[in-house]
């Protein structure tokens, strides 16, 4: 009976061994994964902030662009009247003659 209380606390203690090695590589796989993920998190926090500043330059060049471009129809429109006054006036002058 003492071998085989021998045995057991052998197979026992090889296990614990063999368990304690586990939690170890667990411990240091989680170790990895939180650094891992800590970079993970870091690269987003930048990448939002990235496309946030993109969003808002792309905004004032659209802001700017819409407001170039109705001053430029606002132009176009005043140079189309201004041509048909000439027009108009023109026309008056060859009936006048």
């Amino acid at each position: 009976q003492v071998q085989f209380s021998e045995s057991k606390t052998a197979s026992m203690s090889a296990e614990c061994r063999a368990l304690y090695r586990r939690i170890k590589q667990i411990e240091k796989t989680k170790q990895e994964l939180a650094r891992s993920l800590k970079t993970a998190t870091s690269k987003v926090s930048q990448l939002e902030d990235e496309v946030e500043t993109i969003k808002r330059s792309y905004e004032t060049q659209l802001s700017m662009m819409s407001d170039h471009l109705c001053g430029m129809n606002e132009k176009l429109t005043s140079q189309q009247d201004e041509i048909e006054a000439l027009k108009s006036g023109k026309t008056k002058k060859g009936k006048q003659r």
